[in-house]
């Protein structure tokens, strides 16, 4: 009896403690998106090309954000199909991966594999073809923040994996001091 309560507690403990931690399983919080690290200079690699096209369609911040595709991208996430990759960049450091799907099919095999690797979700909200709002799943951790996003309407999903840390400052230089100095 005493053995199985110290095992109840432990399990509700363990359980709570994973809920609170923003949804994702132990481990598995990215530090940025295929082997790169958030904070990362990707301009200077020579497998990233700048869209300047898409700054505008997927920023407020003019000047300040550059968007990249990647060359060797992989367009599949297990048996999802992914129509696009965009590498967000906020003063040349990247902080935002945005993945774009064109169909609901993939959009659920992009949705299964994230539920395999990174758990349930912390919140989620379904919507659906007779209700306006979109299906939303959202992870948060300390280090990045997940969230797919379905709409109906529309008939597309995103899913946006970030920087929790943002990238707001222009990074000091030495612009004013003379090279003599």
């Amino acid at each position: 009896m005493k053995t199985s309560i110290i095992f109840a507690l432990i399990a509700f403990f363990s359980i709570n403690e994973f809920a609170l931690s923003g949804g994702f399983k132990p481990g598995s919080e990215p530090e940025g998106f295929r082997g790169i690290e958030w904070g990362t200079d990707i301009s200077k690699r020579s497998v990233f090309n700048p869209t300047p096209s898409m700054v505008k369609q997927l920023t407020s911040l003019p000047n300040i954000d550059m968007c990249y595709t990647r060359e060797d991208e992989s367009m599949h996430w297990g048996a999802a199909q992914l129509d696009r990759v965009i590498y967000n960049c906020r003063y040349g450091k990247l902080y935002k991966v945005s993945i774009l799907v064109s169909d609901y099919n993939n959009w659920l095999c992009l949705k299964g594999e994230l539920f395999k690797i990174f758990g349930p979700a912390a919140n989620r909200f379904e919507g659906g073809t007779s209700y306006p709002s979109p299906e939303i799943a959202i992870w948060k951790g300390p280090i990045t923040r997940i969230a797919l996003i379905y709409n109906y309407q529309k008939n597309f999903g995103i899913l946006e994996i970030f920087s929790t840390e943002e990238i707001l400052e222009q990074p000091k230089t030495n612009w004013g001091k003379l090279k003599s100095e």
